[in-house]
């Protein structure tokens, strides 16, 4: 079975959550993750991490329900079916240190998930040339080579623990998952980073 995911930051504006919506409704999205929503509602589709900086939305209705997992302060970790979401958010202000401190708190998280197929999404705020920037800044590559995605996958695996970088820049705005039958599955571990989806 096929899932779709988006992943956008709102900027705390009520009119793009409002739109953010409606998008997934006309582009028959599963799985939203959204960095800087207005607000996190209540309800049993959304998931949102201790800050309210990032939340996971699942389409109303839709079966298998969102699962809570663990929130944390810039990230809420949820399962849906076979497929777990980590959203997350790391300010800009924010220095290297504490970014290197965010994605070591990040990592047991992922491992905790196996063997469920992994999307870690939101706005890490660095830029690497791996998806889609014009140059690799230091927090950029602190990301790419963070130890839980840049190993190597499962043993007998000739794939990385990465299946993809998605960059709006590179593809649609959104993510559905390949029908390919022969797909290493076990080794996924797919990151969208770094980038925003303006749905205004």
């Amino acid at each position: 079975m096929g899932v779709t995911f988006l992943q956008a930051n709102l900027n705390h504006s009520a009119r793009a959550q409002d739109l953010l919506l409606q998008s997934m409704a006309e582009w028959d999205l599963d799985v939203a993750v959204v960095a800087e929503p207005y607000a996190v509602p209540s309800l049993p589709h959304w998931a949102g991490d201790l800050d309210d900086l990032v939340a996971i939305v699942a389409r109303p209705g839709a079966a298998p329900p969102l699962a809570i997992k663990k929130r944390g302060n810039g990230f809420v970790v949820a399962v849906r079916g076979e497929y777990a979401i980590i959203g997350v958010y790391f300010s800009p202000n924010r220095d290297l240190p504490a970014l290197e401190r965010f994605l070591d708190a990040l990592g047991p998280e992922i491992r905790r998930l196996a063997p469920l197929k992994v999307f870690v999404a939101g706005d890490f705020n660095a830029k690497s040339t791996a998806w889609g920037n014009p140059a690799t800044e230091p927090k950029g590559r602190k990301v790419e080579e963070t130890p839980e995605w840049s190993r190597p996958g499962p043993p007998g695996s000739t794939r990385s623990r990465v299946d993809a970088w998605v960059s709006h820049r590179k593809a649609q705005p959104y993510w559905r998952e390949p029908h390919d039958p022969a797909h290493d599955a076990a080794a996924r571990l797919t990151i969208f980073v770094s980038m925003t989806y303006s749905i205004l």
